[in-house]
């Protein structure tokens, strides 16, 4: 593998020492060290993924495409690559134009998102901007003590009911999590409560659902 670097170095014509440089900085980032002298043929899917990307940024683009990188790849080697995307946009301003359909990935790493719908633009937004806009729907989650209680709520919906425990939807603009939370019985057996906030995946997928009408 070390090879094809070496060949990639020459053919951008990408002088010695930046090459060094530039590699030394992606291989410590990646932790390819351990099979950086191995041949491509006997390397993992997540180890070609990740030698795939030193190759393609060896001499420095401005610009990088990636097209589903963490398809296939198991949890460790995922963690290093999205790591490695934030390190490279944070020290190389390296513009990292991401495509999948892993919202998580989306969301870890972008702080732009652009929403596609039949191949037009819905959305363009900052991520931030997208989560304050349209994640106003929590959910409550109640754990009771021996069986769920019927409970008598100013605001929100029960959307999922178990033996010890019931989640209530509810907008943030009409009540907010601690005037609901104040609202509970005492009386009722609860043993604990939690706050569920909205994600991208789960904006995304209501968008969708919606037809992209709240989005316009």
């Amino acid at each position: 593998m070390i090879d094809t670097f070496e060949f990639l170095g020459a053919m951008y014509r990408v002088p010695k020492a930046r090459y060094r440089a530039s590699l030394e900085f992606l291989v410590d980032l990646l932790e390819i060290q351990d099979f950086l002298h191995q041949p491509v043929r006997k390397l993992s899917l997540g180890q070609r993924m990740r030698a795939n990307i030193v190759a393609a940024l060896l001499h420095e683009p401005p610009v990088l495409f990636l097209d589903e990188p963490t398809v296939g790849m198991d949890v460790l080697s995922k963690n290093r690559l999205l790591k490695f995307l934030q390190t490279l946009n944070a020290e190389k301003k390296t513009t990292i134009i991401l495509t999948t359909h892993n919202l998580s990935d989306v969301e870890r790493v972008c702080p732009r998102i652009v929403i596609l719908d039949h191949g037009k633009i819905a959305l363009d937004a900052p991520r931030e901007e997208i989560l304050r806009r349209f994640g106003k729907r929590r959910r409550l989650v109640i754990q009771f003590e021996n069986g769920v209680r019927d409970l008598r709520l100013p605001h929100g919906q029960v959307v999922q009911e178990a033996e010890n425990e019931l989640w209530v939807e509810f907008d943030r603009d009409q009540i907010s999590a601690f005037d609901l939370i104040a609202s509970l019985e005492r009386d009722k057996g609860i043993t604990d409560v939690a706050i569920k906030e909205e994600n991208i995946e789960s904006i995304v997928t209501r968008l969708y659902q919606d037809g992209m009408q709240e989005a316009r």
